[in-house]
């Protein structure tokens, strides 16, 4: 219960404080953690634009290196032609003479 000081301000009890701190630690953490995703999610955007980048500057170089080129095997589309292996994108695909080929940059 909260006991009222002869200015009419309220003093809050103990148990009050706690609770006020313990919110504000929320709200701190929260802003914080809401921050963090904020950063998370420009990054993987980023990512995501790169590689996409990537991706059509392998494509370019395989079509003007081999002209007519072709998505391996079992696959449909030139983008499923790709791998990640570390820091490398790796982007293979098939020539016209049915050959498998590779090209690689970094990531």
């Amino acid at each position: 219960m909260r006991k009222s000081d002869p200015g009419g301000i309220k003093r809050l009890s103990q148990k009050d404080d706690t609770n006020h701190i313990f919110s504000l630690f929320s709200m701190r953490y929260t802003i914080f953690y809401l921050i963090n995703l904020n950063i998370n999610l420009q990054n993987i955007f980023t990512d995501i634009l790169n590689m996409n980048e990537r991706k059509r500057e392998l494509i370019k170089r395989a079509r003007e290196q081999y002209q007519d080129i072709f998505p391996c095997t079992t696959r449909s589309n030139l983008d499923d032609c790709f791998t990640v292996e570390n820091d490398r994108i790796l982007f293979w695909f098939n020539t016209l003479d049915a050959s498998t080929h590779i090209l690689t940059a970094e990531f």
